[in-house]
């Protein structure tokens, strides 16, 4: 797949999605695996509208069918607003190596083990959740959160301090 053959238009890159998710059911594929990586798709879909238009379009396809999607963004090129904004294309449920994060109502559930390889990936996905409005974050089937994460929750949630709103951690393990 490349620029060439879409036009960096997201629609005709859903499409192709599509039509190869279609053909692996057809062969009798039991579900599909899509991997993004960020440096291919700034050259497939260089527009950075039409990049979160796919990756809105591929959670679509991921939540219509049985296909597990994989992105990959180096949080060291790219823009944090990027990551934020890349957050909230996937806002129905983000799975990384260790942990993972889904949006329920009105709350953040996070699962797994947050340390120091991982901090960095899980303070972006927080951020992008508390500027949408999450006020709450229920952290029941977290097993591991080292000094590093309980850093990325305080530094997400000083804005939201200083205009006086709480942030709730619920279901704290102990």
């Amino acid at each position: 797949m490349s620029h060439a053959d879409t036009g960096g238009d997201p629609v005709a890159l859903r499409d192709w999605h599509l039509a190869l998710i279609d053909r692996a059911f057809r062969e009798g594929y039991g579900g599909v695996g899509i991997t993004c990586d960020g440096a291919a798709l700034r050259v497939i879909v260089p527009e950075p509208v039409a990049m979160l238009t796919h990756e809105h379009d591929l959670t679509e396809l991921a939540a219509a069918t049985n296909t597990t999607v994989l992105c990959r963004y180096d949080i060291g090129t790219e823009a944090p607003g990027t990551l934020a904004a890349l957050a909230r294309a996937h806002s129905s449920g983000l799975e990384d190596l260790d942990w993972a994060a889904a949006r329920h109502e009105d709350r953040l559930i996070v699962a797994g083990e947050i340390d120091l390889s991982n901090v960095d990936r899980f303070a972006a996905v927080l951020s992008a959740a508390i500027a949408d409005g999450i006020r709450t974050i229920d952290a029941q089937d977290l097993r591991f959160v080292a000094a590093a994460g309980l850093g990325a929750l305080a530094h997400a949630t000083q804005p939201v301090h200083a205009r006086g709103e709480k942030i709730t951690l619920h279901r704290v393990p102990p």
